[in-house]
């Protein structure tokens, strides 16, 4: 088995820019060795705060604002849910309503669109459509 500080002075090179097999040659290893001994980052792990974007505006209730289009959001048991992208703030607001009422049951967001008469958004977010 390869030593610890063999691996963490393997990977400082690869990080300064050392190819693989440079690497491997220099400290006398396997590419196998390599890839099945190598421990873990020793960075400590980012702190899990959510970067504000400047993009997202928050408008009404669980109703975000971006790229000219609303999100209807709520958060359910600790995790941030996306329920719909709609065109309008009204038709987001619409859904949001009947959700109070029916339950945020996020697999009958077509049901309550159908029922509503409203459309939502599908696509990709870049290419200017946007996903539901």
């Amino acid at each position: 088995m390869t030593s610890r500080r063999v691996l963490y002075a393997f990977q400082d090179d690869l990080r300064r820019g050392m190819t693989i097999a440079e690497a491997c040659t220099k400290h006398g290893l396997s590419f196998q060795e390599a890839v099945e001994n190598m421990p873990t980052t020793r960075k400590s792990p980012k702190s899990r705060k959510v970067a504000k974007n400047s993009k997202c505006k928050t408008v009404d209730k669980n109703i975000q604002k971006r790229y000219g289009k609303y999100f209807l959001r709520k958060r359910v048991n600790g995790k941030e849910r996306c329920y719909g992208t709609y065109s309008t703030l009204e038709d987001a607001q619409k859904i949001r309503e009947y959700c109070n009422e029916h339950g945020w049951k996020k697999k009958s967001i077509d049901s309550y669109c159908e029922i509503l008469g409203v459309e939502r958004c599908k696509g990709n977010l870049r290419s200017e459509k946007m996903f539901h």
